[in-house]
């Protein structure tokens, strides 16, 4: 961090920080069109008044722009502008996304630079992904078109191959408007995993690459099954809540119901607890919620916790503290949660014997999961002719 803010070390930290930049595919052949994302985030600074008597201002994201082999501040550059992923620019943490044109590009390592900048115009410190541009001659090539299996809606998916005899590994990234993709892996053998948000993964074995050639090749993915999909607009919903857990309306940054720990107490071990579910023959689990942790900084924890054997044990898959803002998560769950017959969920806040504060709130709970049971649900009907004998007319 230290080294990326060096060029402003007053200035770029006020802003908003520029994290996870990837380029869509590691291998990219001239011509092929770049996807670059990253994550936009101003809520970073330390709001412990404990700490800091004047903790620094959190503001929404306002843009962001990349550049290819110059920093943004040099002479002459020019940015290529980023959108938000989910089409507007309204939140203090921002996944962004753009497409960088690549047939001006030589053979050879280059680097991608994003910088964001917040709604006080102040722009933040970079970071960067490196670009690796190849000889077309020299890889082979996997392309087509990723979707959604119900609706025909392009997909932004992952395309891993993976070539088992010499271990060679290679990633790209489908378009997010059309679904095309192009994935480069130098001539051999490889096996293709495609897996996309919200969707069951797809898998096809033996794919030879040969240099210089493309093997075409499109997916439809089917839809993962939804478990628990509750925006806490319909009551409880079989949750079990400890004081001081309580559904509430107008939470700052939200408009809508949420479950909410206002003004907790000290010394506080308190669990919201889903009912049990079954989910045999379910596996790939995700986890996906909003929520705004605004608790003590340091001293105040919100935990979220599964278990696979109806609440015996508890796995922990994230904690927070001290953030004002809201964010959304999207976790996948380890492989023990594939398979349970009674699969709980808790959020669970603990304080400490000193300051309170405003409280932790969770919006838009959603537990999703794949597998054999999920496929089965979703397989085509692809009878030709069925005749059940029930009606004397032939």
């Amino acid at each position: 961090y230290a080294a990326r803010a060096l060029h402003a070390p007053y200035q770029l930290p006020a802003g908003p920080d520029a994290l996870a930049v990837s380029a869509g595919s590691d291998l990219i052949v001239s011509g092929d069109p770049i996807s670059i994302t990253a994550l936009i985030d101003d809520t970073r600074f330390n709001q412990s008044t404990q700490d800091d008597s004047v903790p620094g201002t959190i503001r929404s994201i306002a843009s962001a722009s990349a550049y290819v082999d110059a920093l943004p501040w040099a002479n002459g550059v020019t940015p290529i502008v980023l959108s938000a992923r989910d089409g507007v620019y309204d939140a203090t943490s921002e996944a962004v996304v753009g497409t960088i044109d690549s047939t001006h590009l030589t053979v050879g390592r280059h680097l991608a630079y994003v910088q964001g900048t917040d709604t006080a115009a102040t722009a933040g410190t970079p970071n960067a992904a490196f670009l690796d541009i190849v000889d077309a001659g020299t890889v082979g090539t996997l392309t087509g078109h990723v979707s959604d299996h119900a609706t025909g809606t392009p997909l932004v998916a992952t395309i891993a191959l993976h070539n088992a005899q010499n271990s060679e590994n290679h990633n790209a990234l489908s378009d997010a408007v059309t679904g095309d993709y192009r994935a480069h892996g130098y001539p051999g053998t490889f096996d293709v995993h495609v897996s996309a948000p919200h969707h069951l993964a797809e898998d096809l074995s033996d794919v030879s690459l040969a240099a210089g050639a493309s093997v075409a090749h499109d997916f439809a993915l089917y839809q993962s099954c939804s478990i628990i999909s509750d925006d806490v607009e319909s009551g409880a919903q079989g949750w079990t809540a400890q004081t001081p857990w309580t559904i509430a309306a107008n939470v700052p940054g939200n408009a809508t119901h949420v479950w909410n720990t206002p003004s907790y107490a000290s010394n506080l071990n308190s669990s919201l607890t889903s009912a049990p579910h079954d989910l045999t023959g379910y596996s790939d689990v995700t986890l996906d919620f909003d929520d705004r942790c605004d608790t003590e900084s340091g001293y105040d924890f919100g935990y979220v916790e599964f278990s696979a054997n109806g609440g015996s044990t508890w796995t922990q898959l994230y904690t927070c503290n001290g953030r004002p803002s809201w964010q959304s998560h999207h976790i996948e769950l380890p492989a023990s949660a594939n398979n349970v017959a009674a699969l709980k969920l808790r959020f669970r806040l603990t304080s400490d014997s000193g300051v309170s504060a405003p409280g932790w709130a969770i919006d838009n709970i959603k537990l999703e999961a794949g597998g054999a049971t999920c496929r089965a649900q979703q397989q085509p009907n692809d009878i030709i002719f069925a005749d059940g004998f029930d009606s004397a007319t032939p």
